[in-house]
């Protein structure tokens, strides 16, 4: 960082127009970006080591061999190339924005650029899938098992990551007017949450009342309403993480001026929507009783020796 209270620089970023501008940063600044720079840096570390993890446990545990649980682990992989790609680019913007070298913090920008929007595509994408798999599961449940299989899955993931590859690429290259049928893209796949999460509550609640109507077992109810939480638990905490970078951008765009502080606090909601690809490991391990068994059950099958191996 440079030892002046406050001067300018200007940084010209071909194509990425909020990495174009000149600004006026103090110590102030500096030290706000030094401190997102080491904290996104631990939390790309945690990220990665917690969704290997869950990779881990989901593909060498035949139990979870599953649609549901295969929707989990496509949301995990695009979780830790989150924490190798994102992330790193993210803090590589900090740093060479605090030594002022122009070239690697472009090369950075349009990397942050490019894996932040299509991973962040693919993850909305695959919640809605995974919402869908849900409403499937509740309103078809006596066909669910033939509409939905493991294969099915794994080609819908390969075309959602396709989609967001392109998404990706259509970000750096391709005009504001195409990228907006990609923003629309988005906006729908929110609507069809929203509608597949209500119809789902729906449903949870009828059937809640018929079966206190008929005094049954609620067994099979209890399942499906922890199935349906861990749902709201995803989706919910994607939204918390998300709303601050859109409510920013949306204020960017309706301001349209950079200052020192809507910099910071964009860089900040940046940061935050970082750290959903490490609260979903969290949530994975918390609420699903099956991954937190079979997490537990290989942590003691590596770190507790049987009497056997010790005689």
């Amino acid at each position: 960082m440079k030892n002046s209270s406050d001067h300018a620089y200007y940084f010209n970023c071909t194509q990425l127009p909020g990495y174009q501008q000149t600004f006026q940063r103090s110590e102030t600044y500096e030290y706000s970006l030094l401190v997102i720079l080491i904290l996104n840096s631990i939390t790309a570390l945690l990220v990665i080591c917690s969704n290997v993890l869950v990779i881990y446990i989901i593909t060498t545990t035949r139990s979870l061999y599953s649609p549901s649980y295969f929707l989990i682990l496509g949301l995990a992989i695009s979780d830790l190339w989150v924490g190798i790609l994102s992330q790193p680019s993210f803090s590589a913007i900090q740093y060479f924005e605090l030594i002022e070298v122009a070239e690697p913090y472009c090369v950075a920008a349009v990397v942050y650029q490019f894996s932040g929007w299509f991973l962040a595509s693919i993850s909305l994408l695959t919640l809605t899938v995974l919402t869908t798999d849900r409403f499937l599961a509740l309103h078809f449940h006596l066909r669910y098992q033939e509409f939905v299989t493991c294969t099915r899955v794994v080609l819908v993931l390969v075309i959602i990551w396709i989609y967001g590859i392109l998404a990706g690429i259509f970000r750096i290259f391709t005009t504001d007017k195409i990228f907006t049928v990609h923003i629309l893209i988005l906006i729908g796949a929110i609507l069809l949450n929203i509608i597949f999460l209500c119809k789902i509550n729906q449903t949870v609640r009828r059937h809640s009342a018929q079966i206190q109507a008929l005094q049954a077992q609620p067994s099979m109810n209890i399942r499906m309403k922890k199935s349906v939480n861990i749902v709201y638990y995803i989706i919910g905490t994607f939204v918390l993480c998300f709303f601050p970078y859109v409510g920013c951008s949306v204020a960017i765009v309706i301001i349209q001026t950079w200052t020192q502080t809507i910099r910071i606090l964009f860089r900040a909601a940046e940061f935050f929507a970082l750290t959903n690809s490490l609260l979903n490991p969290i949530i994975y391990c918390w609420r699903i009783e099956d991954m937190r068994n079979a997490v537990r059950q290989r942590f003691q099958s590596i770190f507790i020796t049987s009497p056997s191996a010790n005689q």
